[in-house]
Parts: structure tokens; C-alpha cells; sequence
């Protein structure tokens, strides 16, 4: 994560305030996004967290910056 500049505060606040979230049944995996503050570039304001849920844990699998039209390439249907 420190080579994409990204903190565990901003992946907290994804899964504390997401923008979308849904369950990937091809991967068996979960794909979270959000908006958050102080983002790497102006033009990709957006974080995906793509993790797994095992009871109440969540393991991290990769975070990435987007913008809109990442977005709506990795399926997030809420994000117009």
C-alpha cells in the first residue's frame, strides 16, 4: 500500500462510508469503493477494496485508485 500512497485510514473510511459494495461471485470475493479524503490525484478520487469476509474479520485482498470509468469496469452499478 505505501507504493500506491494509500493509508489504512482511507480504507477505513471506504468500509465506514461506501459509496457501493456487492459480492463478486465469479472471484468469491468483495468489491468496496468510496470516495476519500486527500486522494494521490485530483482525477481519481475514488478507492476499490477488494476483500474477502470470513465471519466479522475482512482480509484485505488489494486497494487501487479509480476514477468513474474504472469504476464502472470493475461493475459498481451505483456510481453515475
Amino acid at each position: 500500500m505505501i507504493m500506491r500512497e494509500i493509508t489504512i485510514e482511507q480504507i477505513e473510511s471506504v468500509f465506514n462510508n461506501p459509496l457501493d459494495s456487492y459480492h463478486d461471485e465469479k472471484r468469491q470475493n468483495y468489491k468496496t469503493c468510496g470516495i476519500v479524503n486527500n486522494p494521490l490525484r485530483e482525477e481519481m478520487p475514488y478507492l476499490i477494496v477488494i476483500h474477502d469476509k470470513v465471519n466479522t474479520s475482512v482480509k484485505v485482498i488489494t486497494v487501487m485508485w479509480a476514477d468513474k470509468g474504472t469504476l464502472r469496469s470493475y461493475e459498481f452499478d451505483k456510481i453515475r
